[in-house]
């Protein structure tokens, strides 16, 4: 049950206290009379492509929708219509372990007409399925067997010419078969009915994962037919034509056809104990936030407070919703007028390696070659806070500051990225009001230098750098599974300005990151050529196919040994247990860690060997 408090607008904090019944509308007139109570009038209803009292009613009867009245925060009594539609991610037992599911890319109807659906199996739910949690195996039955799926064909089948429409089979019984169903979360939206003006809809939207046997191996079309007719007859209603996708793929595509439902900002949440209970109705792994390089609740709603990032719910009927943290970063893309660095276009890239407690007591672990290889251009995070006097610019960064003046609205403009892509690129002290923007490029050193305890400003030199020309480039945008917050998604907004700039070194080097008045990191610079960048990229990405090879073949030789040990009677046992630990570990660990991933598989052969021998 969604709390009260997690309702969206303008049903936040509000009270349910009435669920009208057949009893108190009978029929439509008594029901128009009822909403007319309530301050509804339904005159309008049924003009201009809306639907009548008489169409509402009659989804009350059949127990398609049901009435509530409510009572908002502020005291006033609002009518709602409230619907239960359930959204299936369908999939087999061996692909569900693997994060595989069907998709639905396109539909055809009876008639031979075509459109994309990009979506997942949707149901609408009647009231007496209520509360799901009792009927969930029956419902996912329903929806399958005799719904969307309820007829399995080859993925070829399509209405076209020579082929009509195919004819419903009685005696055609249905392949597939429920084996479990896992309940995933309960999301509700709320929005102004377009077929009823005036009303507002509550979406009781519900994710299951429904794991089904009797599925093909490829992909498939199904059927879906109509109800009988008054003759008996069912005429086909649907080719559904259905895909099998890895589960991040298809978030993305539920993404690209999602509408912004609600959105979460400073203010929004009292404390970080509001802001887990908000959380808690997606499908977030919350338990694991706040351990290891993971970062904590407690850390995004200070985000949220400093309007460094804010929450936006997306979602759509037939999809699952999308929670997206959202940030903006500016990128500078900066060249230089020497003529020994003309001609091409020249970019600034960075490694970057960071000052710690353990580095700092540990030198020789830093000259042992402890860094993180970026790859990125200069960068710097936007937050929220835009203020406007009459002929003053503030712009606000990521950096701890005193909030001032009213807060605008998004997009930036490029004023606003003139003056921050000066800030970061002379690293000048400019005094936007009451912010210093954090200087990148001002405190140089020679590209072999390293930090050590003994490390300091002096060892640095000014470089003079003087910013000529300053233009915007381009706005793009990039989702990804945050690596801060497991299970969140999130949403970059990023701008590229580009910079002409003198006074840099013309050779590779370093500078000193300041946070605070106190070095934060070394980060190293080199002049690329787009062309040299895109063989880095190459370079670094048949290293890591090389580390998957070679993770890949000592898994196989593990396997191999631990069958050995153990003989034939245990054999398939094992080697189930190591494709499945193959598959959980491997892929998380070559992606991300690079050889560490090759290393696992010895160590678990022989901690199973060892299992098994005792």
């Amino acid at each position: 049950m969604v709390a009260a408090s997690n309702l969206p607008a303008p049903l936040t904090d509000g009270e349910l206290i009435q669920s009208a019944s057949l009893s108190d509308v009978p029929d439509a007139e008594s029901l128009a009379a009822w909403l007319l109570d309530k301050g509804l009038d339904t005159a309008d209803w049924g003009k201009d492509n809306t639907k009548g009292v008489s169409k509402f009613w009659k989804e009350i009867k059949l127990n398609e929708a049901a009435l509530e009245l409510w009572r908002a925060a502020d005291g006033s009594l609002i009518p709602v219509r409230t619907t239960h539609v359930l959204r299936a991610k369908v999939t087999s037992p061996d692909r569900y372990e693997r994060g595989i599911f069907l998709f639905n890319t396109w539909q055809q109807y009876g008639d031979g007409r075509t459109r994309t659906r990009n979506g997942l199996l949707s149901e609408k739910l009647t009231t007496d399925e209520m509360p799901l949690e009792e009927n969930l195996h029956e419902v996912c039955r329903r929806a399958v067997t005799e719904e969307e799926m309820q007829r399995v064909v080859e993925s070829t089948m399509k209405i076209g010419l020579g082929r009509p429409a195919p004819e419903y089979d009685p005696n055609y019984t249905c392949p597939l078969e429920v084996v479990n169903e896992h309940f995933v979360d309960h999301i509700i939206e709320l929005e102004k009915s377009k077929s009823y003006p005036g009303l507002l809809t509550m979406y009781h939207l519900y994710t299951v994962d429904i794991v089904c046997t009797g599925l093909p191996l490829t992909d498939l079309n199904t059927l879906e037919f109509e109800h009988p007719d008054k003759d008996g007859k069912r005429k086909l209603k649907y080719i559904h034509a259905w895909v099998w996708l890895e589960w991040p793929q298809i978030q993305r595509y539920l993404f690209e056809g999602s509408e912004l439902k609600e959105t979460k900002r400073k203010g929004s949440f009292a404390n970080a104990g509001a802001l887990t209970t908000w959380l808690s109705q997606f499908d977030l792994r919350m338990e694991k936030w706040g351990k290891g390089t993971l970062k904590s609740v407690e850390a995004l709603f200070k985000e949220i407070e400093n309007e460094d990032s804010l929450l936006e719910l997306w979602g759509r009927h037939d999809g699952v919703p999308m929670l997206m943290r959202v940030t903006h970063v500016l990128q500078l893309r900066v060249t230089s007028p020497e003529p020994s660095l003309k001609g091409t276009e020249i970019s600034i890239w960075e490694y970057k390696e960071r000052q710690s407690p353990r580095l700092q007591k540990a030198y020789e672990e830093l000259l042992n070659g402890k860094r993180r290889v970026t790859h990125t251009l200069p960068a710097m995070k936007l937050t929220l806070k835009l203020d406007f006097g009459l002929n003053e610019f503030a712009f606000f960064t990521a950096q701890p500051h005193e909030s001032a003046g009213r807060r605008k609205d998004m997009p930036y403009d490029e004023e606003k990225f003139r003056a921050s892509a000066a800030a970061l690129a002379t690293g000048f002290a400019i005094k936007l009001q009451l912010v210093e923007v954090t200087e990148q490029l001002n405190h140089v050193v020679d590209i072999h230098y390293r930090i050590t305890p003994s490390t300091s400003l002096r060892d640095s030199e000014p470089s003079g750098v003087q910013l000529h020309e300053v233009h915007f480039v381009e706005q793009r945008h990039d989702v990804e599974e945050s690596p801060s917050y497991r299970g969140l998604f999130t949403m970059y907004h990023l701008y590229c300005m580009e910079a002409e700039c003198s006074g840099l070194p013309i050779s590779d080097f370093a500078s000193m990151d300041l946070k605070d008045g106190n070095i934060y990191s070394l980060k190293g610079w080199s002049w690329s050529s787009a062309q040299r960048v895109m063989d880095i990229m190459r370079h670094r990405s048949l290293v890591i196919e090389r580390e998957q090879a070679a993770a890949h073949a000592k898994w196989r030789d593990a396997g191999q040994t631990c069958l050995d040990c153990v003989g034939r009677r245990h054999g398939a046992y094992v080697q189930g247990l190591l494709e499945l630990t193959y598959y959980r570990i491997y892929r998380r660990t070559t992606m991300r860690k690079g050889t560490w991933g090759v290393l696992v598989g010895p160590v678990l052969s022989i901690a199973v060997r060892g299992r098994l021998a005792s």
